[in-house]
Parts: C-alpha cells; sequence; structure tokens
C-alpha cells in the first residue's frame, strides 16, 4: 500500500519530483512513488504516464537480484497501486488515462522480465 510513514517519503523523495533509486527499498516505496506521480504528475496520456511508471519500476528492479520474489513485488505494487487508485477516484473522475497506464506497465514489464524466466524455469525444472 502507497501509505508510507512520512519520514520515509522524504527519504525517498527528498525534493520534489526528484526521487533516489536507492531508496527504494521495499515493494511499499515503490507503490507509494508510483502513486504519488499518478496523483500528482500532469501527464496527458497514459503512454507518457507509462513511460514514468515503468522507469520508477526498473529503478526499484535494478536494486534487487531480479528473481522471481523481485518481479512479483514490481507486479504486486503495479496491481495494488492501480486498484487503490479506482478504488480512491471512484465515482469523481475518469479514471481511464492512469489504469491504462499501469496496465501499460504490468504488461510491458512482465514481457521483459517475466517472460524469459519463466521459460529458463519450465525449461529447468519441468512444466507445471
Amino acid at each position: 500500500m502507497p501509505y508510507i510513514k512520512q519520514d520515509r517519503r522524504r527519504e525517498i523523495m527528498p525534493q520534489i519530483w526528484e526521487y533516489k533509486k536507492e531508496e527504494l527499498k521495499v515493494a511499499g516505496d515503490l507503490n507509494w512513488l508510483m502513486t504519488y506521480h499518478v496523483k500528482y504528475g500532469e501527464f496527458s496520456d497514459e503512454v507518457k504516464l507509462a513511460d514514468k511508471l515503468y522507469s520508477i519500476c526498473i529503478d526499484f528492479f535494478s536494486q534487487h537480484a531480479k528473481k522471481y520474489q523481485d518481479i512479483n513485488n514490481v507486479m504486486g505494487a503495479l496491481i495494488c497501486a492501480k486498484k487503490e487508485y479506482k478504488r480512491r477516484s471512484r465515482p469523481y473522475k475518469d479514471t481511464s488515462v492512469p489504469v491504462k497506464a499501469y496496465d501499460l506497465v504490468m504488461d510491458k514489464f512482465y514481457k521483459l522480465h517475466a517472460d524469459g524466466l519463466e521459460d529458463d524455469k519450465i525449461l529447468e525444472n519441468g512444466d507445471v
């Protein structure tokens, strides 16, 4: 969930719109930073927002071992951030740009980072 402590927020983002990627340590940090950009960023379309969210995900992912748990942390943060955005936004505004952006990022991240690992593990351990 994106509701991390105030002092943790300042550690991640000491200045507005400038965050320290080395401070993205757990999925909650990732969720908060994505949620912050969705809530306060000025993105005119889902592609521009998706590009920003994807770069945040990669900054988080690059700090980790790039194993299944790390992929799961990114995907879980994306899903939960999207769900929380939709929960808090309805029925007040059109949610299409952020929702589409989250979907684009999930699809891209999974294709580029999980597909190959899944295939490798099928070869290594056998199919389900």
